[in-house]
């Protein structure tokens, strides 16, 4: 298949099929920014080096026993927009607990979503503020082994939102190796929900993603295989905690802002850039059909030390029905004057 970028971002299309193998194109692109300091805030810029798409998944440590960083960019589609967000929270000296959210407007600033998580500290009251990574590792979950005739600790239980965790001990655990969560949902209907609280993105193995992945059995095998099962949903591309899966896509102009996740006391704001990108079909009788791409996950990668090395990553990506006659397909970009001189 023939794809031609005339954007300065990275981006690909490809071919794909569904479970009634009925043929798709995706088209992905995605915009990487800097946040730069202005006066008492930050402001997005466009990074010269746009780097390349995120080809794997990226953990933060151990493959599968840790928290992900990055996921990769080659899925097929996305029903909604994920709001993920790599960071730090921050306690002043005098503190053991402390709060930080995320909150998503439209264009209009009508609240989209917020959530709120609470924070404990790992350590008493000190001289100086301390920093804590949100990362599911400190969330609840985790697993503990269970006793066998044949040996002591023959068998893990493992919780399926979060293996990763903490919290979860039977009373064989010993005393001294029981450790509470420190992070929490503050919001009532977050805390009733299985999954685990955070900002980042569920690994693509944990429950919340994996019931939306379909039916691998005999039947599959023998009937539909290499075709996804019948009942795969799109919704388990969603990368995003579910507490930050938006109820469609985000527009251009809307509005995000992070509370005590850059420094103690401090918010961080932005609004989306008006950056629109869009493909374009060519088929063998000469016809064009332009489509729009949507804005699917916003990536906020704020975490490390050096601030310099703070970025936020916008993905917009598009899926269409391939067409007869089908020959190959282009990326375009829009944005206003400022953009274009950035860029």
């Amino acid at each position: 298949m023939l794809f031609e970028n005339h954007t300065p971002f990275p981006a690909i299309a490809w071919e794909n099929v569904d479970a009634s193998n009925q043929w798709y194109i995706t088209t992905v692109a995605r915009v990487k920014y800097a946040l730069v300091p202005v006066d008492k805030g930050y402001k997005l810029q466009l990074c010269p080096d746009q780097g390349e798409l995120f080809g794997e998944d990226v953990f933060y440590g151990t493959i599968g026993q840790s928290s992900v960083r990055y996921e990769s960019d080659f899925v097929t589609y996305k029903p909604v927009t994920d709001i993920i967000v790599n960071a730090k929270v921050y306690l002043p000296s005098y503190a053991t607990d402390t709060q930080c959210q995320v909150e998503v407007l439209d264009a209009s600033k009508h609240l989209l979503r917020r959530v709120t998580i609470n924070v404990k500290s790992p350590y008493e009251k000190s001289n100086t503020p301390r920093q804590i990574a949100l990362r599911y590792e400190d969330a609840y979950g985790g697993g503990y082994a269970t006793p066998s005739e044949e040996d002591l600790y023959d068998y893990c239980i493992l919780d399926e939102y979060n293996p990763i965790g903490v919290g979860k001990h039977d009373k064989n655990t010993p005393k001294e190796k029981k450790r509470e969560p420190l992070i929490e949902f503050a919001e009532e209907r977050f805390r009733q929900e299985p999954y685990p609280a955070g900002f980042g993105i569920i690994n693509r193995a944990w429950k919340s993603r994996l019931v939306f992945a379909g039916t691998y059995d005999d039947d599959w095998l023998k009937n539909q295989h290499p075709l996804s099962p019948y009942d795969f949903k799109y919704k388990y591309n969603q990368a995003a905690n579910p507490a930050l899966q938006l109820d469609g896509y985000l527009d251009i102009y809307s509005h995000i802002t992070l509370s005590n996740l850059t420094g103690v006391r401090e918010t961080l704001a932005f609004r989306i850039p008006d950056v629109i990108l869009f493909n374009e079909q060519h088929t063998n009788s000469v016809q064009r059909k332009l489509n729009s791409m949507h804005i699917d996950t916003i990536l906020i990668d704020i975490e490390d030390e050096d601030k310099k090395q703070w970025a936020v990553y916008i993905s917009y990506r598009n899926f269409v029905k391939k067409e007869d006659g089908y020959k190959s397909v282009s990326c375009h970009f829009l944005t206003n004057e400022l953009l274009k001189e950035e860029v």
